[in-house]
């Protein structure tokens, strides 16, 4: 090494010396905030509620949650400065939760102006509150102490078992600014002391028009996302099993079947532009974990019978969600962008799609296999 080298190389290790410091130090002296929410008051205000973590050694409380009227975020931000003693701080800011009104009513506004303030970034989750914010963030939870970091461990693991779609910031405005596709977010709800993903709120631009079950959620990553749902629950009616049915001891008149470790191959064609019909492919190879029934698998043709019945159980299940959306106004699958992208200039518009997209006809091909039955046989 040579001379120059070894005085640039202690220049660069005094310059790293000198920039250590007590984190400790720095992080007593800031009210960080991990979750906000944002609830609709009247026309022009609104309430804003932050959960801040507890930095303090001598804090008796996880967390602290504050909540003020403001008519802007910004005007939010300046109240909350004047009530705490440490300066607010929203750069690990991971869950923004807006109730029903403002969903409603349009959260572009509020989820623009947030993106462009660096504090925040783009990999915030956004969600829709069942009921308002400032009640579910208020809440004392027994069963975790902070709500702002569960609600963001919550919904990513969600979006990582495939049950919903990505929701961060920067998610919703892709899907605002493109023509053809709508933006989902989950929808959490607090019972008793639990919260809970309920659903999928689905959007028409920036506005909430209605609400998809947790069950047809899953049916949306299924269709549209590349991280496929990691688990499915079939419910099928019993008669067109009872040919294998051994001892019908439960007086139900449905089977529910679970289905694990699920390996997809999904595809979604526009067969024909002129009468706009798509066809959604699903193809499947699965594990069953669990049925309800005492299923005869060692019969012959038992096996061959379930996929059958799941299959068209299946396919009537993606139709009636389908048609749900198209009932709805809102298509988060992307099938605008589908057809956008099939028909050459096309030239499509945000409004052209809107009155298209409920005139659309589907038709749907589900191929399961089994490719284990576990323990049951």
């Amino acid at each position: 090494m040579t001379f120059r080298k070894l005085c640039l190389l202690l220049l660069v290790c005094c310059i790293f010396l000198t920039g250590c410091f007590d984190s400790s130090v720095i992080l007593e002296r800031l009210s960080i905030s991990v979750a906000m929410g944002f609830d609709k008051k009247n026309d022009e205000e609104m309430v804003v509620t932050t959960v801040l973590l507890a930095a303090l050694p001598e804090a008796t409380e996880a967390s602290q949650v504050l909540s003020v009227t403001a008519d802007t975020s910004k005007g939010a931000k300046d109240k909350f400065d004047r009530e705490v003693s440490r300066k607010l701080v929203s750069g690990q800011v991971r869950s923004i939760i807006y109730d029903r009104g403002l969903a409603k009513e349009g959260i572009m506004n509020i989820a623009d102006t947030l993106s462009r303030d660096p504090a925040f970034g783009d990999m915030v989750y956004l969600m829709v509150s069942n009921e308002s914010s400032e009640d579910l963030l208020h809440y004392k939870y027994t069963h975790f102490p902070n709500v702002g970091l569960y609600l963001g461990e919550m919904i990513d693991q969600n979006i990582e078992l495939g049950w919903l779609m990505p929701s961060t910031i920067h998610y919703f405005r892709k899907r605002f600014y493109s023509v053809g596709i709508d933006p989902a977010l989950p929808i959490i709800e607090r019972k008793g002391s639990l919260l809970n993903v309920k659903g999928s709120a689905v959007f028409r631009d920036d506005r909430m028009v209605g609400e998809i079950s947790a069950k047809e959620s899953s049916y949306l990553t299924l269709v549209s996302n590349k991280i496929k749902p990691s688990s499915l629950q079939i419910v099928m009616k019993k008669d067109g099993l009872s040919k294998y049915i051994k001892h019908d001891t439960q007086r139900t008149p449905t089977v529910k079947v679970d289905l694990r470790n699920l390996n997809f191959s999904t595809s979604v064609k526009l067969v024909s532009a002129k009468d706009l019909q798509f066809e959604v492919n699903v193809k499947m190879d699965s594990e069953l974990q669990e049925i309800s029934a005492d299923y005869h698998f060692s019969i012959p043709g038992a096996i061959d019978l379930l996929e059958r019945e799941m299959k068209s159980h299946l396919e009537q299940e993606l139709l009636a969600f389908f048609e749900h959306l198209q009932q709805l106004g809102s298509d988060p699958v992307g099938f605008g962008e589908i057809y956008r992208s099939s028909v050459r200039h096309s030239g499509i518009t945000k409004e052209q799609w809107r009155d298209m997209f409920p005139k659309a006809a589907f038709k749907t091909n589900v191929n399961i296999r089994l490719v284990r039955t576990g323990t049951i046989e």
